[in-house]
C-alpha cells in the first residue's frame, strides 16, 4: 500500500494588460520663457495616470489536497478537501492549470496526459492527475502544460476535486510518499498596453518590418516542452537556463503580391548555441544544430505580411499580421546527435525532429508588428482580434 498526497501550490496570480504605476515626474533644466526678471533655470511637470483594479486574480480555498493511502493501479481516486477557485478580477477570466511530475524518495513519477490504463499501454512510473469541474468540457488529465478548464465570471467560483489514478504495479514508490503539485493561471483579454499608431502600407513600411522580424542576427530561447517526447527538459525539469538557438538571416526580401500583403523571405544561417536535450521514446539525447552541416549552408524561410486594422477592420491601418511562416531546407546532416550509444545509432530521430526545429522557428517569426514606419521603429504586439 502506498500513500499519495497532493499539494496545491497556493497561486494568487494578477496579469495585469494596463498601466500600474502611478508617476510624479520631475523634468531639471526646462527652458521658460526668456521674460527679463522671471526667466528660470529649472521646472516642474506633473503627471498622473490612474490606476485600474487587476485585470486577472484567482484565489484558491485550499494550500493542499490528501488522496489517503492508495495501492499502485488505483485508478480515479478523489483527493480531499475539494478547491474553491474564485475569481477576485474585476473581469471574466480564463481559468487553466498543470500538473507536475510526482516525485518521493528515490521514485519518480511521469504525469501522462493520455487515457491509457494500467490495462494497455499506461506502463511503469507513469501516472494520472485530473480535475473533477463543471467547467467548459470535461477534463480526463491533467499535462505538465497548461490546459483550459473554461471561464469565470468576476467574484464567481466554482469547486474543483482533484483525483488521481496511481502508477501501475511493478512502479516505483512502494511504501512512500508521493507528492505532487497543481497549478493554477487565470488569464483575461484586454486592450493592448500600447498604443497604435497608424502605417502607410507601403513598400517602406513592409521592408521595414520584414527587417525588423529577420534581423541579421538574433538568439531566441528554445521553449521547455515536458511531455513524453519532450525537448529542453532533462529529467522532466525544464532548462534552467534554456538552450539558445542563434538565427542569421540574409537575402531579406518583401515582394508585394496584392493590396496590403506582402510576402517576405530569407536565408537563415542556424545554428544552437547550447546542446538540447531531447527525450524520444525513453531515450534521452542531446541535439545541437548547424545549417552549414548539410549540402546548402542555410534554410529558406517566408511569411506573410498583410497590413490590418485594430479594432475595427476597416479603420486606420495600424498593425501588421505575419502568418504562413514556412522554414524548408532542413536536412538530417544539419542535425547532430550525441549521448549514449543508442543515440549514435538513431538517425530515423533526426527525421522527427526537423518539424519541432521548422515549427520552432516559425513560431519566432509569426505574430503581429505594431510601431511607425518614421522612423522605422516597431514592436512586437499581442493577439488583436
Amino acid at each position: 500500500m502506498t500513500r499519495e498526497r497532493g499539494h496545491v501550490r497556493r497561486t494568487r496570480r494578477m496579469i495585469q494588460r494596463r498601466a500600474s504605476l502611478a508617476t510624479l515626474v520631475s523634468i531639471v533644466g526646462l527652458a521658460l520663457g526668456a521674460t527679463p526678471g522671471i526667466a528660470a533655470d529649472s521646472g516642474t511637470v506633473d503627471a498622473q495616470v490612474t490606476v485600474s483594479q487587476a485585470a486577472a486574480c484567482i484565489e484558491l480555498s485550499s494550500t493542499a489536497v490528501a488522496f489517503g493511502t492508495l495501492a499502485l493501479g488505483a485508478e480515479n481516486a478523489p483527493g480531499t478537501p475539494a478547491v474553491t477557485v474564485t475569481n477576485c478580477g474585476d473581469a471574466a477570466a480564463t481559468i487553466l492549470a498543470s500538473g507536475t511530475n510526482a516525485t518521493g524518495t528515490g521514485a519518480t513519477w511521469n504525469l501522462v496526459d493520455s487515457s491509457a490504463t494500467c490495462a494497455d499501454t499506461l506502463g511503469t512510473d507513469n501516472y494520472h492527475l485530473g480535475l473533477a469541474t463543471p467547467l467548459g468540457a470535461a477534463i480526463a488529465t491533467l499535462s505538465t502544460s497548461n490546459k483550459e478548464l473554461g471561464s469565470l465570471d468576476a467574484a464567481a467560483t466554482v469547486d474543483h476535486v482533484a483525483r488521481i489514478s496511481t502508477a501501475c504495479p511493478g512502479s516505483s514508490g512502494a511504501g512512500q510518499t508521493m507528492s505532487m503539485q497543481i497549478n493554477y493561471l487565470a488569464t483575461t483579454e484586454v486592450t493592448p498596453p500600447i498604443v497604435l499608431e497608424e502605417l502607410t502600407a507601403d513598400q517602406a513600411t513592409a521592408d521595414a518590418a520584414t527587417a525588423f522580424l529577420l534581423p541579421a542576427t538574433r538568439d531566441y530561447e528554445v521553449p521547455a516542452n515536458c511531455s513524453a517526447t519532450s525537448v529542453a527538459c532533462p529529467g522532466g525539469v525544464p532548462s534552467n537556463p534554456l538552450p539558445q538557438v542563434r538565427i542569421q538571416a540574409s537575402n531579406v526580401v518583401s515582394t508585394p503580391v496584392g493590396p496590403g500583403h506582402w510576402a517576405s523571405s530569407a536565408n537563415l544561417a542556424v545554428a544552437t548555441l547550447q546542446n538540447i536535450p531531447v527525450t524520444i521514446s525513453g531515450v534521452s539525447c542531446d541535439v545541437s544544430v548547424s545549417s552549414a552541416n548539410g549540402a546548402t549552408s542555410t534554410f529558406s524561410g517566408s511569411a506573410d505580411l498583410t497590413f490590418q486594422s485594430y479594432p475595427t477592420s476597416g479603420g486606420p491601418t495600424n498593425y501588421i499580421a505575419v502568418s504562413n511562416a514556412s522554414i524548408t531546407g532542413v536536412e538530417t546532416a544539419d542535425i547532430t546527435l550525441t549521448g549514449s550509444f543508442s543515440c549514435q545509432l538513431a538517425d530515423a530521430f533526426k527525421g522527427a525532429f526537423i518539424p519541432t526545429l521548422t515549427d520552432q522557428i516559425s513560431a519566432y517569426i509569426e505574430g503581429n508588428v505594431c510601431g511607425t514606419p518614421d522612423p522605422a521603429v516597431f514592436v512586437a504586439c499581442p493577439p488583436l482580434t
